[in-house]
């Protein structure tokens, strides 16, 4: 189980909050995507790296990966890490960072211009999967 420390703990640096995500993600979905390929979309570099080497230099970190890594392993899944540049993840950190307006404004516009699936989908965490 992913320790409700590691949640509560208010010392987590930004790429363990990033790393805690795509653990909890894992965990919770797992059983969804036994056996399949997926790709996760992050907006954190360090972790995306960290999440394709599965090596980190942080105890906290390391913590994070092998349970990420023990999750994919149980479940079968292949997983592929993917970076998302800062101006197409700015719906999420808006979202992220409880700027409640900003977010609305900015899909308001959005929505507007294109009612698009997958141009709404590039501003949140997403999983592709590859049957």
């Amino acid at each position: 189980m992913i320790s409700l420390y590691l949640i509560k703990s208010k010392r987590l640096h930004i790429n363990d909050l990033e790393l805690l995500g795509v653990a909890i993600l894992v965990r919770l979905s797992g059983i969804f995507f036994s056996d399949k390929a997926i790709t996760i979309l992050c907006d954190n570099n360090t972790s995306v790296v960290q999440c394709q080497s599965m090596k980190a230099k942080q105890r906290r970190s390391v913590q994070l990966l092998k349970k990420i890594d023990l999750d994919l392993a149980k479940n079968n899944i292949t997983a592929f890490f993917d970076h998302i540049e800062g101006e197409a993840n700015v719906l999420a950190d808006y979202a992220s960072r409880n700027q409640i307006r900003k977010f609305f404004e900015q899909c308001k516009i959005q929505f507007n211009e294109h009612i698009s699936f997958n141009r709404v989908c590039t501003h949140f965490v997403t999983i592709n999967i590859y049957m």
